[in-house]
């Protein structure tokens, strides 16, 4: 979480308010993270995606860059034209989210929204984390343990690389579409 990222600021407090947006969702990226595949946002007509809006400072910011490899996996620019309705009733037109630079993860050709986070009328079928980094490992890495593979990713940037390339070049299929438990 944020108490993570910004370690290296002791004593910071994080204004955060919960807030959602609409036709929106959170799915997961088309890449391999420290051990991870990490999420996305990705438009969802139709899908209320419930979550947390931060007010950082520039320091802070930075930090939050750094930590989501700015350039590298993610862009920082304005969900145009959404709507962040906090739960005051105010809002904010346009607010700020981290884009991959990936792509979505695909599995029968539909994103895969992530498990864990709070959405209402979701159109993708929802996957936890485990399940998600069992099949990359199948198409991935299927000589090692998948707890090797993820070790090596923790370790290793070039890995991370490596394994997000030839997941981009992953068709996955699961038998009777990706089951939906929202």
């Amino acid at each position: 979480g944020l108490s993570h990222k910004f370690a290296m600021l002791p004593h910071t407090v994080i204004p955060s308010i919960r807030c959602h947006v609409t036709d929106w969702d959170a799915v997961y990226s088309c890449h391999v993270s420290k051990g991870y595949i990490p999420g996305a946002i990705h438009p969802s007509p139709g899908t209320e995606l419930h979550g947390t809006m931060s007010w950082l400072t520039d320091e802070e910011l930075e930090l939050m860059h750094a930590s989501e490899s700015l350039g590298t996996n993610y862009e920082f620019r304005p969900l145009k034209g959404a709507v962040a309705t906090f739960e005051n009733g105010e809002s904010v037109t346009s607010p700020w989210a981290y884009f991959t630079l990936h792509g979505e993860l695909r599995i029968n050709d539909m994103p895969v929204a992530v498990e864990g986070t709070v959405a209402d009328n979701r159109r993708y079928g929802v996957m936890a984390e485990t399940e998600v980094l069992e099949l990359a490992h199948q198409q991935l890495a299927p000589e090692q343990e998948l707890d090797q593979m993820i070790a090596s990713a923790i370790e290793s940037f070039e890995t991370q690389q490596a394994l997000s390339a030839k997941l981009k070049d992953c068709h996955f299929t699961t038998p009777g579409g990706v089951p939906d438990r929202s």
